[in-house]
Order: C-alpha cells, then structure tokens, then sequence
C-alpha cells in the first residue's frame, strides 16, 4: 500500500457534489475555498499534461486520491532543468479525504521524493497566465552533446539565452597547450590551459573562441553583478543555475609556473578571442573566483587559460558580436577576413 507522506502543508478545501459518488469525481469536481472560478480536476490539468487520476486506502485506513503529470516548462526551475531532463518524472498532488466524505485536503506536491509547497503550486495552477507548456522541446534544445572528430572527446553543452556554450572546458592537445602541474590526469578533470594564440586555433569545427562581447552577453543573461554564482559549479559554492558548470582550475603563468588551485586561492581564467587593443602582446579574459565574482582582466598572451567553446563561427556572429579593433570587422560590422 502507497503511504501518504508527512502533511508540510495544509487546506481545508470544500467539495461540490456534481452527482458522482466516486472519490476521484469528489476531488475533481470540488473547488478550493476562495477560488471557486473553476473546479480542482481542472486547474490541476491546465498545468500539468497527461494527467492520471487514482484512489487508494492507505494501510491505517486513510482515502486517498492522487493526480499524477507531467510537469510543464514553468513548473520545473532552471537550475533542476538538467537533472529533470535526464530523469524525467511526473508531479504528483494527493488529497487526503475527510470521514465525512464532502471536504479533503492537500497532503502532498511534488516529483519523487522531492515534496514541494502546496501552497505555491496551487497559486500557479490558479493564475490567470498559467498553462501546460511541455518540457521535452526545451530539453531537446537546452542540452546536447558534442563529440569532437579530432580526438573523440564527448562534451556535454548548454544553449544559455542565445548562445550555445560547451558546459565543459576544451580538452584537445595542441602545441601551446598544457596540463595544470604536468600532469595527465588534471586534463581529465580541469580540461587543457592554452597560450592566446593556441586558445584561437583549439575549438573544433563549428565551434570557436568566444569574444569579450560573448562573455559580457552571458554575463548579462546569468545576472550581472552575481552571474559568478549562477554560473559555478556546485562543488565551487556555486549555484549552477544555468548548468554552465565553472570549477577551479588555476591557470599556467608567464614563468611557466602552475597557480590558482591552492587552499587559499582558487581560479578559472578563459580566453577570449579579444585582443587587448593598447598592447598586442596582451590578449583579454574572464576570471572566476570568490563567490559571484566574474570579471573582465587583460593578461599575456603566453598565460595558459582554459577554453570553452562556443557555437557558430566569427562570421555567423559578426552582427551581435562586432568588435572593430580586431581587424576582421570593417566600421559596418561586416565580417572581412578570410
């Protein structure tokens, strides 16, 4: 026998008997006091799709009836999208039927063992603007993979706004190109640290270094001022909302020395294709570090930083992300290199 789990949250709800005797038809049919503009089994079904409805009796005797959906993409938050895509399950409601049989109330919402607020889940079935929207496209198109010819690697990416990104830092070898301390095995897990002139060459086909402007855009998109945290990883006291999965990786310094992974201090730096325009040897990047910072710096060009790719090539983007002093950018933003 199912069990009910422990109430979290409770109200007191007042059935309207349409005829029908059975406990499914009793919930359905009822409305909740104070939003009596349409009946349970409806708002219930206007935001989650494929609804079943059961009832059961739980072994000390309690009636029970359940509605069980698929969640819609307003149901399910940003930062739950990845783990829900790849398990996906349905949202569940139960009420809990009085001895009276003419009033019950909510025990439990939310998917698995994941118990929600009744409360607000009930507040979005009943607003005005809420509909089922279903998640299976915005799966589709949030989350991908990119395996790369040149080395077989596979890379998980991550469509953020407009833009899609690897979630994943670039892992190819290259001449120029370093694993922190020398050692292999930080490849596997941090990806390569790349000179600027080996970070412009290293995305495969399809795919490129992003610019200064990309790093802004998403910055912009992930929060401003705290994009840092949204854009960590979790195991970085990051939140990860947008899956863009930033861990520490330290970087390779001018003296050929490797920094940035110690106890006390720990950074991402990537590459961008940007070059600094008041000293060619000087090349710009973003760094990651303390809590939600996420900034702009400019750094020799034979630093190693990470990469992480991102989708289409310079003249594909030449519109949105123009940058005339590079030289590939006439005053029009018309893309002219070969």
């Amino acid at each position: 026998m199912n069990k009910i789990n422990n109430l979290f949250f409770t109200v007191s709800l007042a059935a309207l008997m349409s005829g029908c005797n059975s406990e499914i038809d009793l919930v359905k049919n009822g409305t909740l006091q104070g939003r009596e503009q349409t009946t349970i089994g409806k708002a219930i079904e206007s935001v989650l799709g494929d609804v079943e409805w059961n009832s059961f009796e739980t072994d000390k005797g309690v009636k029970v009836v359940e509605a069980q959906g698929w969640p819609g993409t307003d149901l399910v938050g940003r930062e739950l999208l990845k783990n829900y895509c790849k398990n996906p399950d349905k949202y569940k409601i139960q009420f809990i039927l009085h001895t009276d049989m003419k009033s019950f109330e909510v025990a439990y919402c939310g998917r698995g063992d994941n118990a929600g607020p009744c409360d607000g889940f009930l507040d979005y079935a009943y607003s005005n603007n809420s509909s089922y929207a279903p998640l299976e496209k915005v799966c589709k198109e949030t989350f991908g993979e990119f395996t790369d010819p040149r080395n077989h690697i596979t890379y998980e990416t991550v469509k953020i706004g407009d833009q899609v990104w690897f979630s994943e830092n670039l892992n190819y070898s290259m001449d120029g190109s370093y694993c922190f301390a020398d050692d292999s095995e930080n490849c596997e897990i941090f990806g390569r640290l790349y000179t600027w002139d080996a970070a412009k060459k290293a995305c495969p086909e399809g795919w490129r270094l992003p610019s200064d402007d990309d790093f802004y855009t998403l910055r912009k998109f992930a929060g401003g001022t705290k994009a840092g945290l949204q854009l960590k990883s979790t195991s970085w006291f990051g939140k990860d909302t947008y899956n863009f999965s930033v861990i520490p990786t330290g970087y390779r310094s001018t003296s050929s020395q490797y920094v940035g992974l110690d106890k006390y201090y720990k950074y991402a730096f990537f590459w961008t294709s940007t070059e600094y325009k008041y000293n060619q040897e000087q090349a710009v990047n973003f760094r990651f570090e303390k809590e939600s910072f996420m900034g702009s710096f400019n750094d020799d060009k034979i630093n190693g930083f990470s990469v992480r790719c991102i989708k289409g090539s310079q003249a594909e983007t030449a519109q949105t992300n123009c940058n005339k002093d590079d030289g590939c950018f006439n005053e029009k933003c018309e893309w002219i290199c070969e």
